[in-house]
Order: structure tokens, then C-alpha cells, then sequence
């Protein structure tokens, strides 16, 4: 160490004292390294002052020295709060950290806004005692309970309370309906049944409605002008009140000669049978012909013995070359030959789906379409493609098969793969 006596070194950390800018003994001591933020710093072992945490105890990011508020988030100055006060409005965290707003005194009586009496005067004068202050006291308490007309015509029964309004009357509407009583049109009845629909329980009368007198009543019907009303009258077009043979019908209406009462007579029905003239010479008293009671008469039945109801219906008719059987309108259960390939045979039937089954070259049975096979290669000899294999010959599905494996020195090396054809080719080497 140019300069200084190389034999100094109080901290024996082999730097003479004066070269040496660090002391060790300083290592991990506390120090300071100037920033207000941090704490906890020591020494390195280069003299260094380092380690320091952020000190920040509310975890606001402002760190404690810093802090406006120790104990809230600085960011939340100036924002909204609520001080639980409801005579202040604005509530806001303000630099003293406090959640504060302003206090609402409209009319400067010392009472705020929201706990007012009267909002436009002094709450703290009230020269009769009454709890009302002067400046809203309109009322004499020697009326409260007095009775009173608020000016509705459909009330009754009001009375002053103890602000001299007069309240506490009841809808007076005896029939209920809806209508006060001084507006009721009818005072037994809903007003609202005015012009609807009734029953007057007169025959005849149509048109009935409730009227504006309060009663149920219809419209008169008499087309003829005979005096007897539609509902009763004997003869719709004519005088229910001439009848000259004296037989109760009218002359209007008597077009029958007594003599063909019973006598057999066609209403012109053709699903009618046995109808008779009646005392009016009506032809009456027929019944439905229906001998297999299908509901549709004999006369237009379709099916004579089966339902006509069942005309369209499924049903099976046992063979299995159809689908889609339906009855039909022969009254007979059918549905259609299903034959894709067209040869006569049924899809259910075929032997060979894609093509004629009726044709077969080779008489073997399975259709030309669908063999693929000569039946006259049976037995013959063929070559399955493996080397190792001898004997092949075609089977009935004209599969080359049956071969056996060829090793004329049984050494498991078939004899198209033989190295040495009489030597077990193991041996090679030994």
C-alpha cells in the first residue's frame, strides 16, 4: 500500500489499514442508506449499506414516512364516504383523514334539513305549544275529530286531524260496485252490467241486455205479426190464429191429409230406413241403417263388413315382400312388393340384393351377379402367393387354400428360404 505502513491492519482482514475503506468488524451492523422509506438496513461485506424494507403499514403503497393517513389508504382522500350523519351531504375523506361532509341548514334555524319540521321557517318557535312550529302552524286543535266535508262527493264520514286537514272519509258505495253511490245509475246493481248481455227469462225476446233503468229486457220477436211470438208460433209465415178445419195447424201452414198418418214414406235420407207419416204428415221416425255399425250408413259404406274408419289405417297383411300395409279402399289389408333389383324376387326373398337372382350360369345357386366363384376350380391346384407353402388347391368359395409348409430338412427354414437344402441351416458357423 504505496504511502502507508503495510504492517497496519487493525481488522486483520489482510488490507492494510491505509488502503482499506472497509471495516469489517461493520459487517451486518445497522445502518441508514438515506432513504426515508426503507428500514432494517446493515453493512455488506464490502461496507455497503443495503437490505432495507419498504415501511408501509397500511399497505396503501405510500410508504410510512410519507403517509398523510397511517391508518387509511392516502388514495382515498377526496373520495365519496358516508359519515353516517343524514344532516350532511358530500360526504368525503378529507387531508385529516376523516370521512366528513357538509352540514344542511336551508333555513339557518340550527336544525338541519333532514330532521326539519317546517323546511321554510324556525323550527325553534312554536308560540302555542303544539309542536307545530309558528311557520307551518296553520291549524286550530280545537277542530281535531270535528267532522268536515273534503269535497269529494263519493266520500262520507270525514273529520280535521291534528293538522286541520280534513281526512278519514270512506268510499260510500252501497251495491259495491265499483260506483259510488252519488254517480250509481243503478243503486242495486253494477253499473258496469249496463249494456251487457242477460236473461230476461222471456222465450221471446232476443237481444237482452241490462238498460239504463236498471232492468233486464229484450227485443219482441214476431216475424209473421201474427200477435204469437217466434219462439211459439205453430206457422213461422203465416196467422197462428186461422184454422179453418179446426186441427190445431194453421191454415198457413196445413198441407197434410190425416189419412197418411202411419203410413210407410221416404224423408229423402238415403241412410234412413222405416220412416211413417206423422199426425202433421211428416215423414218421420226412421233409423240410421248401419249392419256393420261403422257409423257411415250402408248406403255409403265402402266396406260393407269392415269399419270405414279403418280405410288408410296400418295394418299387416302376413307377407313379408311388402311394407306400408294399409287397408285400402278394395277393404282388404295390402301394402307394396318391395323389389329393389327389379327380378321378380322380393328384397326379403333375395339371394343377391344388387342384381337377377334368376340368373346363374353355373347352376351352383348363387346368383351371376353376386359369384364371384367358378365352381369348376373345386379341388384344383393354386398358388396362394406364400413361397414357403406347396399343395394349395381352390375351395367351394374359390379360396386358394390347404397348403402345407415346405422344409425337405426339417430344419423350420422352409426350402425356398434354405441356405443349405440337406443341412439344418443352424449349423452354419458351428
Amino acid at each position: 500500500c504505496p504511502g502507508s505502513n503495510d504492517n497496519t491492519d487493525n481488522d486483520l482482514d489482510g488490507i492494510p489499514d491505509g488502503c482499506d475503506d472497509c471495516e469489517s468488524f461493520l459487517l451486518g451492523t445497522a445502518c441508514d442508506d438515506g432513504d426515508p422509506c426503507t428500514i432494517g438496513e446493515t453493512y455488506d461485506m464490502n461496507c455497503n449499506c443495503v437490505g432495507g424494507t419498504f415501511a408501509d403499514a397500511d399497505q396503501d403503497g405510500v410508504c410510512d414516512a410519507n403517509d398523510v393517513c397511517a391508518g387509511l389508504n392516502d388514495a382515498m382522500i377526496g373520495m365519496p364516504c358516508d359519515d353516517g350523519d343524514a344532516c350532511t351531504t358530500g360526504d368525503v375523506y378529507g387531508t385529516d383523514c376523516n370521512c366528513a361532509g357538509t352540514f344542511q341548514d336551508a333555513d339557518n334555524d340550527g336544525v338541519c334539513d333532514a330532521n326539519d319540521i317546517c323546511a321554510a321557517g324556525n323550527d325553534n318557535m312554536d308560540a302555542d305549544g303544539d309542536g307545530i312550529p309558528d311557520a307551518c302552524d296553520n291549524c286550530d286543535n280545537n277542530l281535531i275529530g270535528m267532522a268536515c266535508s273534503d269535497g269529494d262527493p263519493c266520500t262520507v264520514g270525514e273529520t280535521y286531524d291534528a293538522n286541520c286537514n280534513c281526512t278519514g272519509g270512506v268510499f260510500a258505495d252501497a251495491d259495491q260496485d265499483g260506483v259510488c253511490d252519488n254517480d250509481d245509475v243503478c243503486a242495486g246493481l253494477n253499473d258496469a252490467m249496463i249494456g251487457m248481455p242477460c236473461d230476461d227469462g222471456d222465450a221471446c225476446t232476443t237481444g237482452d241486455v241490462y238498460g239504463t233503468d236498471c232492468n233486464c229486457a229484450g227485443t219482441f220477436q214476431d216475424a209473421d205479426n201474427d200477435g204469437v211470438c217466434d219462439a211459439n208460433d205453430i206457422c213461422a209465415a203465416g196467422n197462428d190464429n186461422m184454422d179453418a178445419d179446426g186441427d190445431g195447424i194453421p191454415d198457413a201452414c196445413d198441407n197434410c191429409d190425416n189419412n197418411l198418418i202411419g203410413m210407410a214414406c221416404s224423408d229423402g235420407d238415403p241412410c234412413t230406413v222405416g220412416e211413417t207419416y206423422d199426425a202433421n204428415c211428416n215423414c218421420t221416425g226412421g233409423v240410421f241403417a248401419d249392419a256393420d255399425q261403422d257409423g257411415v250408413c250402408d248406403n255409403d259404406d265402402v266396406c260393407a263388413g269392415l269399419n270405414d274408419a279403418m280405410i288408410g289405417m296400418t295394418c299387416d297383411d302376413g307377407d313379408a315382400c311388402t311394407t306400408g300395409d294399409v287397408y285400402r279402399t278394395d277393404c282388404n289389408c295390402s301394402g307394396t312388393f318391395q323389389d329393389a333389383d327389379n327380378d321378380g324376387v322380393c328384397d326379403a326373398d333375395d339371394v343377391c340384393a344388387g342384381g337377377n337372382d334368376n340368373m346363374d350360369a353355373d347352376g351352383d345357386g348363387t346368383p351371376d351377379a353376386c359369384d364371384n366363384c367358378n365352381d369348376n376350380l373345386i379341388g384344383t391346384a393354386c398358388d396362394d402367393g406364400n413361397i414357403c407353402t406347396v399343395g394349395e388347391t381352390y375351395d367351394v368359395n374359390c379360396n386358394c387354400t390347404g397348403g402345407v409348409f415346405a422344409d425337405a430338412d426339417q430344419d423350420g427354414v422352409c426350402d425356398a428360404n434354405d441356405v443349405c437344402a440337406n443341412l439344418n441351416d443352424a449349423m452354419i458357423g458351428m
